[in-house]
């Protein structure tokens, strides 16, 4: 009996010390495991190393802390380096517009069941509908993760609009009062209020081609259609969702540049033309200038004057949603009138930022890991609580619960005015829209824009009418498609389309 006992009471000190060795705790009698038996026990990504592009460089100095406490929890060495991918890059953060080269050459990898999987952390079904399909895909494949989503809302000179003399010629002339703009023809309508010799009422249009398109895309996009309610789409407005720029409806994949949405947009610019700047800084214009009404980025209302005393703020400024428009286009090209006066369609896409892992990366597992971190719902949360970034929400989140209410309040409003931020931003997401319009997300967008902006420039300098400057734009359009072979650009669309 003694014998056996010996023999039973030697076997469970061995697997103790097994077990011990597993946990990472040491052992009695001088004997402990080795470094790297415990590194490899707790840290999953040990020896490995990431090398992270990101095109923004406010977010990439953002994110440098990030990823040092990623590093440490996780044992893996992580790099962040500003600017564009090379060869050696695992990990490119990058806007929209620059998935789909990479994409199109099959250099992305697909996005592990590990995040899009139901039940896992990253709680993919959480993320708004267009950064869950969308604008996450490349064909029926999803080849990015949003890691900031975009915002933009209306900011308005509210002590100018209290000008009683300005308030009364208004009411007269269109029997209301002087409010936040709830449509561009209220823009409109306003800029012409304010509007004096040599004294514009509105911003310039931005340098940046993208600035400009964003708000000229904004606009056709709610003359393009009435909103489908989420839940209540049918096919056919599905498909409308992603037929904005191309015409995807009976395959055709065919530009669309011809619906009457985009020589709406080019005319407001066109009437409104006497009212803005040849030139400037738009920020400039509604901080310091005569421009009474302006759509800013989040970035940017991040940066508007505070009040010495109180640190909100100045009261100088309100915040309202990026207007609507109070018609739209029918599907035969009829103008209907807007219900309650108003029409909203978000246009989502061209802003935030993307995460793409490539399929060159030996570490794959642990760059899943990290954008796993880095996008997920407390990690999302944190980037948007970095007011100076101006993330945008891609959670619902981010809309809905105290987390998003806590991240309006660091850009620094009152209460009243901290509300209305959370709202606008609310309506930009929309959330409750099926059929948002969607950027052009092919290889050649790029020169497809810059055909965009010039004719948009040429209508807001009053160079153009609407007409003449959807025209000139269509004809350019042709003519870069004929300059390319067409079997590829329908391969384009289609996948941009996220079809096969």
């Amino acid at each position: 009996m003694q014998r056996i006992f010996s023999w039973n009471r030697a076997r469970i000190a061995v697997l103790v010390a097994a077990l011990a060795l597993v946990a990472g705790f040491p052992l009695g009698c001088g004997s402990t495991p080795t470094a790297s038996t415990r590194i490899s026990a707790v840290k999953p990504h040990a020896g490995k190393s990431l090398t992270v592009a990101v095109g923004d460089s406010a977010l990439a100095a953002e994110l440098s802390g990030r990823a040092r406490a990623w590093a440490n929890r996780s044992g893996a060495k992580v790099t962040i380096a500003a600017g564009k991918a090379t060869q050696e890059t695992d990990i490119a953060i990058v806007p929209q517009r620059e998935i789909s080269g990479p994409a199109s050459r099959g250099e992305l990898a697909e996005v592990p069941d590990s995040l899009t999987g139901n039940g896992n952390a990253f709680r993919w079904d959480t993320l708004l509908v267009p950064y869950q399909s969308s604008l996450v895909q490349w064909g029926s494949r999803v080849v990015a993760v949003p890691v900031a989503g975009e915002g933009r809302v209306c900011v308005y000179r509210a002590d100018r609009f209290r000008d009683p003399t300005v308030a009364k010629a208004y009411r007269e002339k269109y029997q209301k009062d002087l409010a936040a703009p709830r449509t561009w023809d209220d823009v409109a309508e306003i800029a012409a209020a304010f509007h004096q010799p040599g004294r514009p009422s509105l911003p310039p249009l931005p340098k940046d081609p993208a600035d400009a398109l964003a708000q000229f895309h904004q606009i056709a996009a709610c003359y393009d259609r009435a909103p489908t309610a989420t839940g209540n789409a049918e096919k056919g407005n599905a498909e409308r969702a992603l037929s904005f720029h191309i015409d995807i409806e009976g395959d055709r994949f065919r530009p669309r540049l011809d619906a009457p949405a985009f020589a709406a947009a080019y005319a407001w610019f066109h009437a409104t033309a006497a009212f803005r700047p040849a030139s400037g800084d738009p920020f400039a214009a509604i901080t310091e200038g005569s421009a009474v009404v302006a759509v800013l980025s989040l970035r940017d209302v991040a940066r508007l004057p505070r009040d010495p005393k109180t640190g909100a703020v100045s009261a100088s400024f309100g915040i309202a949603a990026v207007p609507g428009t109070r018609t739209y286009f029918n599907a035969e090209r009829q103008v209907q009138q807007a219900a309650g006066g108003r029409n909203n369609i978000p246009y989502l896409g061209d802003g935030g930022a993307y995460a793409v892992v490539f399929k060159r990366s030996p570490n794959a597992a642990a760059a899943w890991d990290f954008l796993n971190d880095l996008a997920g719902p407390d990690g999302s949360a944190s980037t948007l609580s970095e007011s100076a970034l101006g993330a945008g929400p891609f959670r619902e989140s981010h809309l809905t619960n105290q987390t998003g209410s806590a991240i309006w309040q660091r850009y620094g409003f009152d209460e009243a005015r901290t509300k209305e931020l959370g709202a606008a931003v609310q309506t930009y997401a929309s959330s409750t829209v099926a059929n948002p319009a969607l950027p052009l997300r092919t290889p050649d967008a790029a020169e497809v824009y810059a055909i965009l902006d010039a004719q948009l420039r040429r209508a807001a300098n009053g160079q153009a009418t609407g007409p003449e400057a959807a025209s000139a734009a269509i004809a350019a359009w042709a003519e870069h498609d004929r300059k390319q072979d067409a079997e590829q650009l329908k391969l384009w669309r289609r996948q941009a389309a996220g079809l096969d």
